[in-house]
C-alpha cells in the first residue's frame, strides 16, 4: 500500500508513489499594490516564493530588472512557467544558502525584493549591507485553525502515515492548539525544522527543500519500515 501523507502547505501536490491528503495551514491576504513603485528599474529582482514570483508579476508588471535571483525550487518553477530566466540560485533552497553562495554579485546593485509581510529579516539585511535594496510586502499569511481541527482529527483517526510541514507559519498553526503526537513527522528545510523542535516535536528533515526530496525520502523510510 501507498503511504498515506497529510501535507500542510498552500499548493496541492500529485504523486504516483504516496497518496496525498492535503490541508492547508496557511492562506495568504494581499496587501495593496504601491503604485508608487511603477516603472522602477533594478539590476537585480530576487524572490524567494512561487506566491511572491506570482503576485509580484501581476501587480507591478512596469517595474523591469536586469536579472532575477531565485531561492526554493517551487520559486524557479513558477519563474520558468511564466517565460522569466533565472540567472542565479544558491545550491542548497534557503536562505542561509542563498548569503554563504551569493559572493560580491549584489554589491553596490540596486534591489528589489518582493516578499512576504512576515518574510525573515535576514535576507534583507544581508543584502541592505552591499546593495540598494526595495524591500515589497506583497502579501500577508493567513492561519487556516478550521483546517487546523481538521488536520489534527484525520491523525487522531489513525488514517494518516505521515504528517508533513513545509514552513514555521504551519507549525504555529497547528501547535497553537494541538500537542505533538506520535506519528513520522518531516520537515522541509532548517526554519521548519526549528519550529518543530521548538514545540518538542519529533521529526526527520529533509537534506533538500523539495517535494521531490521529500516523498524519496518517505519512500525510503517505508521501505526501512520506519513507518
Amino acid at each position: 500500500m501507498k503511504p498515506v501523507v497529510l501535507m500542510t502547505d498552500s499548493r496541492a501536490t500529485a504523486s504516483s508513489e504516496v497518496e496525498i491528503v492535503h490541508i492547508p495551514l496557511i492562506g495568504i491576504r494581499q496587501l495593496p499594490v504601491n503604485s508608487a513603485l511603477a516603472h522602477r528599474q533594478y539590476d537585480w529582482l530576487l524572490l524567494t516564493s512561487s506566491n511572491a514570483a506570482e503576485l509580484f508579476f501581476a501587480n507591478y508588471p512596469d517595474i523591469t530588472f536586469s536579472k532575477v535571483a531565485s531561492i526554493g525550487a517551487k520559486t524557479t518553477r513558477t519563474l520558468k512557467r511564466i517565460g522569466i530566466k533565472v540567472d542565479y540560485e544558491p545550491p542548497n533552497f534557503n536562505q542561509e544558502s542563498f548569503i554563504a553562495h551569493a559572493g560580491s554579485q549584489f554589491n553596490h546593485c540596486t534591489v528589489v525584493l518582493p516578499c512576504s509581510v512576515k518574510a525573515r529579516p535576514k535576507l534583507t539585511d544581508f543584502l541592505s549591507q552591499r546593495a540598494d535594496v526595495t524591500r515589497i510586502d506583497l502579501y500577508e499569511p493567513t492561519h487556516e485553525y478550521g483546517n487546523a481541527k481538521k488536520m489534527n482529527t484525520a491523525i487522531m483517526s489513525g488514517s494518516i502515515d505521515v504528517v508533513v510541514f513545509m514552513s514555521p507559519s504551519a507549525v504555529k498553526t497547528y501547535y497553537q492548539y494541538f500537542s505533538p503526537f506520535q506519528l513520522p513527522v518531516l520537515a522541509i528545510g532548517p526554519v521548519t525544522s526549528r519550529a518543530l523542535s521548538d514545540v518538542h516535536q519529533k521529526h526527520v528533515t529533509v537534506e533538500q527543500s523539495t517535494k521531490e526530496t521529500l516523498i524519496s525520502k518517505i519512500i525510503e523510510m517505508r521501505n526501512n519500515h520506519a513507518i
